[in-house]
């Protein structure tokens, strides 16, 4: 499942591979009008028709969740609604990892929340160029026990290998 700006329904990469589409926002469609959703899908599902790119897992089914607006703004609330969805519906859809491409500065406790809910259920594979907004909520849910897959995209590379170290040190494959 891949949460963020939603998916185009038409793009040729992905749309043999949309499965199901969703909207956690107020936006009045589920559809990506920001275009780093259908992105981020690409990256996960792509499939290989010789254009374009081809996703880490070409034949996945793709299940899109718009946590974010058609800004590529969003709530906490939105992506803690998205992974609640997703750990809710893991048998029903056969949810195995839940892919996020978050940023910001801060987090609400409803989304450490949303990611202690995640404990045995799900693998989170989690890209930010933000360390501050998910540093601190991601060490305390290692530390209760959560599997977490974390590839982490910093512009600055001093700040990178700060986290990274840290991850590390908490035992967090990075």
């Amino acid at each position: 499942m891949v949460l963020d700006t939603g998916i185009s329904p038409h793009h040729p990469d992905l749309k043999p591979n949309i499965k199901q589409v969703l909207n956690f926002t107020s936006s009045r469609s589920p559809y990506d009008r920001d275009g780093h959703g259908t992105f981020c899908s690409g990256l996960v599902a792509g499939i290989d028709n010789g254009k374009g790119i081809i996703g880490v897992a070409p034949r996945a089914r793709i299940i899109s969740g718009k946590v974010l607006d058609d800004d590529g703004y969003g709530y906490d609330a939105w992506i803690a609604r998205g992974l609640r969805w997703a750990i809710a519906n893991k048998k029903r859809y056969g949810i195995e990892i839940v892919s996020l491409s978050l940023g910001g500065e801060s987090y609400e406790p409803i989304l450490k929340r949303a990611f202690i809910a995640a404990r045995k259920a799900i693998d989170l594979a989690m890209y930010t160029l933000s360390v501050n907004y998910l540093n601190q909520a991601l060490i305390q849910a290692y530390e209760r026990g959560i599997s977490l897959r974390i590839i982490l995209a910093q512009r600055e590379a001093r700040k990178n290998y700060a986290i990274t170290s840290q991850l590390l040190q908490a035992g967090i494959p990075a």
